[in-house]
């Protein structure tokens, strides 16, 4: 029989089987009747092929995956569009996640990323309110380094301050060494030697205070050109430091990078010779040169060397197999005394 457009002429059709449901079986009418029109109904609801549509279309048509969205479980997601990158490549995502975003995720996921942003929020806000007293705190410390001004005076100061509104008394008692000095300085209050002279008419007494007040200046110039040279060594000082620290920082990395290149092991070992390192700048400081700390990483090395070779197994001996040895076959355990006589007769001498 022709076989056409690759359907095979036994396969039913939905028009051969809507018509033997329309034919009972002379048998059993009642049975057959049933068995028809439930067969009538299936193929009534199964869309009918086109006339062209061959046994592979139609195999194809039902082995292919559904659509997104066609099942329940699938119901609300969207196909991802054709050409979007994948999420490597994706930019992350800016700013709070949406109400929409949020309702995609399960109910402790998204209690979890809520407590989060209001975690966020709360911290923003108290970061916000402490700015202003983050700003003052920070122009009255630099106030107080610029004029030289130590933490112990500082707090002076303001306990001075305080006691001027609480305890006018006892803020009297604290300011009373600094007003005598400071008329000494100015020359309201002459020192011994000066009123000595004004006595004895070798200087008059505006001399004398005048004098008093040049020695204050003087003695203010240089007690002022001297901080600033503490603060300029200071700062050489520092400076001198941190570029010191770069470069033996520079010279390790330099060294590691080195050391993992030539020590398979030393992914193992990197963190064993950094303890070391660390260490030994505890006991014996940092070190001055860019030589001596790649000294002290050597020492650490060979420190942790040391080490692995004791923790690694020791080599067992191997022996050597002769080839004649090698491919012998092993020997039958003999099952009679007549096998056991055949088998050291033909067993080689020596």
């Amino acid at each position: 029989m022709a076989v056409e457009s690759g359907v095979s002429a036994e396969s039913p059709t939905a028009e051969n089987t809507a018509a033997a449901a329309e034919t009972p079986s002379a048998a059993n009418p009642s049975t057959d009747a049933t068995a028809a029109s439930s067969t009538a109904k299936d193929a009534s609801a199964a869309p009918s092929p086109a006339k062209d549509e061959s046994l592979l279309d139609r195999v194809k048509a039902a082995i292919e995956p559904k659509k997104v969205g066609s099942s329940p479980a699938q119901a609300g997601q969207e196909a991802k569009p054709e050409g979007e990158g994948s999420e490597k490549d994706e930019a992350p995502p800016e700013g709070d996640p949406t109400e929409e975003e949020l309702s995609r995720y399960h109910s402790k996921t998204r209690g979890r990323i809520k407590q989060l942003m209001d975690r966020a929020k709360a911290a923003e806000a108290k970061a916000k309110d402490l700015e202003p007293d983050a700003t003052v705190g920070r122009r009255i410390t630099a106030h107080f380094q610029d004029s030289g001004i130590s933490p112990q005076e500082a707090n002076l100061l303001l306990d001075i301050g305080r006691n001027l509104k609480r305890d006018p008394l006892k803020a009297l008692e604290q300011i009373k060494p600094f007003y005598d000095a400071l008329t000494r300085m100015s020359g309201d209050v002459l020192p011994a030697e000066l009123q000595d002279a004004v006595k004895k008419g070798e200087i008059t007494e505006p001399y004398a205070r005048q004098l008093a007040r040049t020695r204050t200046e003087s003695a203010i110039s240089t007690q002022r050109a001297t901080a600033q040279d503490e603060q300029t060594r200071q700062r050489q000082t520092q400076d001198q430091q941190t570029r010191h620290a770069d470069a033996v920082g520079q010279t390790i990395s330099t060294w590691e990078a080195n050391q993992a290149k030539a020590d398979p092991d030393w992914s193992l070992k990197q963190s064993r010779i950094s303890e070391l390192i660390e260490l030994e700048i505890r006991r014996s400081g940092y070190p001055q040169t860019t030589q001596a700390a790649v000294d002290m990483a050597e020492k650490a090395k060979t420190s942790v060397n040391a080490e692995f070779a004791r923790l690694r197994p020791a080599k067992q001996p191997v022996n050597a197999v002769t080839t004649a040895s090698a491919h012998r076959p092993a020997p039958v355990k003999p099952k009679n005394a007549f096998e056991a006589a055949k088998q050291a007769l033909s067993a080689p001498a020596g």
